[in-house]
């Protein structure tokens, strides 16, 4: 199991220590046990379950409104060039 973890920590770019490592172990331990006591229960003629309520998507139309104000827009920006949003270079 402490090789899963230690997978699982490496492909989100974690680095756990000895400790947290082995508090992950416990807690998937407790997820692991609990899936088998899902397991036992009797789902025989259960029908599977596509929609957790009997809602469906409610379309309205698409019709254009008045545009936020610029300074609405930018206001809450953490950098920003004149009428622009400020990002990192992503490309090179």
């Amino acid at each position: 199991m402490k090789e899963k973890i230690s997978n699982i920590a490496n492909l989100a770019a974690l680095k756990l220590s000895d400790k947290q490592t082995k508090v992950m172990e416990e807690q998937f331990n407790k997820i692991l046990d609990y899936v088998s006591k899902i397991e036992l229960i009797d789902l025989e003629g259960v029908e599977p379950l596509t929609h957790v309520n009997q809602s469906h998507n409610i379309w309205r139309q698409d019709v254009p409104g008045e545009p936020l104000p610029l300074e609405d827009a930018l206001r809450n920006a953490p950098k920003r060039n004149e009428q622009f949003f400020k990002a990192p270079k992503v490309i090179e």
